[in-house]
């Protein structure tokens, strides 16, 4: 932010503005550069306490298989839009999947937020890249034919009462694991 000088004299003044100005060389001179693992390392810290169990989970996963691999060792202030794209570019390349690689960079985007809140950067280079491009595939509903095989199937398995659960409700994995006996109205 900005500062006033005050001074009974100009030469005073300009004396007071230089002395000013070497103290803020010296403390930009004197903060120790930092990489971006180490920043990480205490953002994850830092967030712990802000975010459920399962979403720190999935920050700490992106960090430690591809955000760190890729760019750890380099400086904070040195990371640019162009380094960011090429992280998920390789991870492409190695065949994750789009979807992956934008949750790698939204990470990376929201933990340069943070180093931005705080002081530390000035721009944030994931925000400024590119998202890669993720393709939405069109999925095709099982026919009845399909259905009645895939019950067959389960049949004499504890499985039965659940994908007859999801055929007819049109339910997901996680909504039918995450049901409970109070969600059913026996009275209906």
């Amino acid at each position: 932010g900005k500062r006033s000088i005050y001074a009974s004299t100009r030469a005073e003044a300009l004396n007071r503005l230089s002395e000013a100005q070497a103290g803020i060389e010296v403390t930009a001179a004197a903060a120790t550069p930092v990489t971006i693992g180490e920043f990480l390392a205490g953002w994850l810290e830092n967030v712990r306490a802000q975010v459920k169990p399962r979403t720190l989970e999935s920050y700490a996963g992106a960090v430690q298989l591809y955000i760190k691999p890729a760019l750890g060792h380099i400086l904070l202030h040195e990371l640019t839009a162009a380094g960011v794209e090429a992280m998920t570019t390789g991870m492409l390349g190695r065949g994750k999947s789009p979807s992956t690689c934008a949750h790698t960079r939204t990470v990376l985007r929201v933990a340069l937020a943070h180093a931005q809140r705080t002081g530390m950067l000035e721009l944030n280079a994931a925000a400024l890249s590119r998202p890669p491009r993720i393709t939405r595939h069109e999925r095709t509903p099982l026919t009845c034919d399909e259905a009645g095989r895939l019950l067959g199937s389960a049949a004499g398995s504890g499985l039965k009462a659940l994908l007859q659960l999801a055929l007819l409700c049109g339910l997901r994995r996680g909504e039918l694991l995450a049901l409970n006996w109070t969600d059913l109205d026996l009275s209906a």
